[in-house]
């Protein structure tokens, strides 16, 4: 009866993951072994990180979970669900995702910031330039 039991509020806690919209953000699919599939490595090392992250910030004081009781219970109002059986509304449709993974996602971001730095880094050069030249006249 434990094992039942267990399996059934780690069933609730991935649909809580869910609702809060943890799997969207970590770009998690429903429709795939989390252990069998690489692509998903650094997808599931970046939750799990975030994750520890977290029990740090509770278990240090810097998060209390009376607050976080309270504002979620508001949340659970705001995503329109039930305070006391939040995970009762009916669930969406299986969703897809692309077939992305985080590294590729962090290759995107730091070819665009280096993009951005390198034009930055242009056109302070040009003004150093253009000030040097009208300090020569």
């Amino acid at each position: 009866m434990k094992r039942k039991m267990r399996t059934r509020v780690l069933i609730q806690l991935g649909g809580l993951m869910e609702h809060a919209g943890t799997l969207d953000i970590f770009n998690i699919p429903l429709d795939r072994d989390l252990q069998k599939d690489p692509t998903l490595k650094n997808n599931i090392a970046a939750l799990f990180k975030g994750l520890l992250t977290l029990n740090e910030m509770v278990t240090s004081g810097e998060l209390d979970l009376g607050v976080l009781a309270l504002q979620g219970l508001e949340a659970f109002k705001t995503k329109g669900l039930s305070e006391s059986r939040p995970l009762d509304q009916k669930k969406p449709q299986l969703q897809t995702y692309p077939q992305t993974s985080l590294s590729d996602q962090m290759e995107s971001t730091f070819a665009n910031d280096s993009a951005r730095l390198s034009s930055a880094h242009a056109e302070k050069l040009q003004g150093q330039s253009s000030i040097t030249e009208e300090e020569k006249m």
